[in-house]
Formats: structure tokens, C-alpha cells, sequence
């Protein structure tokens, strides 16, 4: 039996998730010394940007395409879409920030600013988790076939 590109893309995603909740917990560990934090930001930022990426115009395009006639999965479709590319922006600018040389004010900003980016990350990981996650299951593929 052939696997569902779905399913290898839930079970990639979901490692994602994982790989991006465990490098937060490593920067909350040492919030409060930047040098030390920012050790894992790259990390954090390549776990982010790929996860990210992999959910462009095509992805949703496709999801699109694929539940054409239910209403409510696309409404959660343009959800993910829209907020998709708010956070986009939230994290090229929060990387950009903290990942080149920082000043003294802002390296004493970063435990604010980091907790407030994970929280949005995690809000993220959630919306995914219960919107996303469901339409990718290979039950869902079903119904629409």
C-alpha cells in the first residue's frame, strides 16, 4: 500500500512541530542570558522558516482545490492562508532583529520579546495542530473523494 502524500506531509509536520517546540524550551532555559540564547536562534529560525515555507501559495492552492466543496474547511483554509503570511512577517522581522548584532537595549529586551515571539509561534503550532492537522489525515482525503 502506497503512503498518502498527506500523511508524509501531516508526519513531516508534526516533527517540525516538535523539533520547533523543543528549541523554544532551549531558549526559555537561558532566556536571560542573550549570548547564550542566541546559540539556538539559528536553529530556531532554519526549524521555523523551512515549516513555514513548505505552506505557500501552492500548499493552499492545492487544499484549496481539494475541498472546493465544503465551506468550513475552506474557511479554515483562508484562515491558516491569511494568518500564514502575517506570521511570515512577524518572523523575518523578529529574526532579523535578534540574529545580527544587537545593541544593549534591545539584548536587554530580548526575554520580553522572545516569550511574546514563542507565544505567537505556539499560537501558530495550535491553530495548525487543530485546523490544519485534521484537513491532511487521510480520512479527511476521503471524505472529499
Amino acid at each position: 500500500m502506497m503512503n498518502n502524500p498527506s500523511s508524509d506531509l501531516l508526519a513531516n509536520m508534526r516533527r517540525a512541530h516538535l523539533a520547533i517546540e523543543r528549541t523554544i524550551d532551549k531558549i526559555l532555559a537561558v532566556i536571560r542570558t542573550y549570548p547564550l540564547a542566541k546559540g539556538y536562534l539559528a536553529e530556531l529560525d532554519d526549524q521555523v522558516s523551512a515549516h513555514i515555507k513548505r505552506q505557500d501559495q501552492i500548499f493552499f492552492e492545492e487544499l484549496k482545490g481539494r475541498f472546493s466543496g465544503k465551506r468550513e474547511s475552506l474557511k479554515l483554509i483562508e484562515f491558516l492562508e491569511v494568518d500564514t503570511k502575517a506570521i511570515k512577517v512577524y518572523i523575518l522581522e523578529f529574526f532579523e532583529k535578534y540574529l545580527g548584532n544587537i545593541n544593549p537595549v534591545d539584548e536587554c529586551n530580548f526575554p520580553i520579546d522572545f516569550k511574546r515571539f514563542s507565544d505567537e509561534i505556539s499560537i501558530r503550532l495550535i491553530h495548525e495542530k487543530d485546523c490544519l492537522f485534521p484537513l491532511l489525515t487521510d480520512q479527511a482525503v476521503d471524505d472529499v473523494q
